[in-house]
């Protein structure tokens, strides 16, 4: 299935014909503020509840994996309304059937804006943003819940703060990192996020959004005069490290003062010493800094997120055959 661009003069014909391809679904077609664009939107309803998750997906063969509705679901199960918004060039209808099963809004829109803009397309009103009682900012870049969501997302609601994520960064400046990020009610109310919310713009590249929308939303809320909290804050994760010398793999980068990204250097200690519930997928997939831990990376999953391994296994053999990982354990 093509890609289409707005103003190509056969887009219209071709949005019919795939839509044709979803017969039976709820599907409607819709005209982007920004111009002429490819929606199809899969049950076009109001969230059911207080509690919102924004999901943003891309798959290169328009699959929505089981990987990803298996977060999905557990998402699902903590009372959250899903509204997913994939950019991938084309989508397996049979996947829509699954993940409408699960999400109470499908959208299918083009690749522009990178996570950021997937959201704002799931939710482009501000005023609508303020009716709920939390939100929730998530992706399909990690692989999860290998623990139990629920005492995290309790313990964020305990202990208010401006914006709450899983993990933080330093790099530049200190960021909360935006794969899982929780906002309050009471900021989503607030007359900075508002703007902040309905000014966002498509960029074209990952790391212009981690900058202007990543960073600038940990950097709008401290400006606002709030907090932003992460639950494993990169100094305790850096702690544990440190305390296992020269056992752990990098070491040398903590001595040599270096910041790192705790999601992809400590990966393991955070799964498997503190309980941390997610996996970025770029750690299985590309394993930029040769992690040793991908020798036994079954065995970091605990009984009750056990099936999550075989359904890892399948996603890489399909979607990344020379995965990392799956070199890592002979497959």
């Amino acid at each position: 299935m093509s890609r289409f661009e707005p103003g190509n003069a056969e887009f219209t014909d071709k949005t019919m014909n795939i839509a044709s391809k979803f017969a039976g679904h709820a599907v409607r077609a819709i005209r982007s503020t920004a111009g002429l664009d490819l929606f199809q939107t899969w049950n076009p309803q109001p969230a059911r509840t207080g509690k919102v998750c924004l999901f943003a997906h891309w798959d290169p063969h328009g699959i929505i994996d089981d990987y990803v509705l298996y977060y999905l679901k557990r998402i699902n199960d903590e009372g959250y309304s899903i509204r997913l918004a994939s950019t991938s060039s084309r989508l397996d209808p049979e996947s829509v059937d699954k993940a409408r099963k699960v999400c109470d809004q499908v959208i299918w829109r083009r690749n522009v804006g990178v996570d950021f803009g997937s959201w704002r397309e799931a939710e482009r009103s501000s005023a609508r943003l303020a009716e709920f009682d939390e939100l929730l900012l998530s992706n399909d870049s990690v692989f999860g819940p290998v623990h139990d969501l629920r005492p995290i997302l309790d313990r964020m609601r305990s202990e208010p703060s401006t914006i709450w994520g899983l993990t933080d960064n330093l790099e530049n400046h200190p960021h909360l990192q935006s794969y899982f990020l929780r906002i309050p009610g009471s900021t989503l109310r607030s007359p900075w996020f508002r703007r902040f919310w309905s000014r966002m713009t498509p960029v074209a590249h990952k790391w212009s959004a981690i900058h202007r929308y990543e960073g600038g939303l940990s950097r709008q809320a401290i400006a606002s005069g709030g907090t932003i909290r992460a639950a494993f804050p990169v100094e305790e994760v850096v702690a544990l490290a440190r305390s296992q010398g020269e056992f752990f793999q990098y070491y040398k980068d903590l001595e040599e003062g270096r910041n790192i990204n705790t999601t992809l250097l400590a990966w393991d200690l955070l799964v498997g010493t503190l309980n941390f519930p997610l996996i970025k997928t770029d750690v299985f997939k590309r394993d930029l800094y040769r992690s040793q831990a991908l020798l036994f990376w079954p065995d970091v999953f605990p009984s009750e997120s056990k099936p999550l391994v075989e359904i890892i296994i399948s996603y890489l053999k399909r979607a990344h055959p020379d995965a990392a990982a799956l070199g890592a354990i002979g497959l």
